[in-house]
């Protein structure tokens, strides 16, 4: 076999790609306007990540796309509409909804989320993995091909041996810029 070969089913190593991504909770009358591209930011007492980073929703994998420190009376005045509500009030009331104990204090800052639903990648359909070569770094070409190994193999063309797709540099969701 190949030495190049890692996480290859032949040799009976895992071949699926995993990634450790956290989970941003919304409330269920926020899915749908997530999904419309109506609410695209969240505001929340801790930071969920950085900039490019996904995390996993009820909406589905989103990217985050921007993360800045912001007092809530600003995002109940300016940014309600991108919060998914329809005026500061109701921004005011989901807040206090969501935050009991507390409640809304207009000077506390809060970490703000841009994101985007993520677009899964075209290459690997959202696996991660390379299509080509469904992982395993090796591409079968049959023994009668020159370059091949004497199993017929050889270095997959697509990822390079890499195992991961070349589309999404193995993470399933396609790159995207800043908005």
């Amino acid at each position: 076999m190949h030495p190049s070969v890692k996480n290859c089913a032949l040799n009976g190593a895992p071949t699926e790609v995993t990634t450790t991504v956290r989970t941003l909770p919304f409330l269920p009358k926020f899915i749908d306007p997530i999904l419309k591209g109506e609410k695209d930011l969240t505001c929340r007492t801790k930071k969920y990540g950085e900039p490019g980073d996904l995390v996993n929703s009820p909406a589905g994998v989103l990217r985050i796309m921007s993360v800045e420190k912001i007092p809530l009376k600003f995002v109940a005045e300016a940014l309600f509409r991108r919060e998914g509500c329809s005026s500061p009030e109701d921004f005011i009331r989901v807040w206090e909804g969501i935050h009991p104990g507390v409640g809304f204090v207009p000077e506390q800052v809060v970490n703000c989320h841009q994101f985007e639903v993520a677009k899964r990648c075209a290459v690997c359909k959202g696996s991660g993995v390379c299509v080509e070569c469904d992982g395993t770094g090796m591409e079968y070409v049959g023994e009668e091909q020159e370059n091949a190994d004497k199993d017929g193999f050889i270095i997959c063309c697509e990822c390079e041996g890499s195992e991961e797709c070349i589309g999404c540099d193995g993470v399933g969701y396609e790159p995207s810029g800043w908005l």
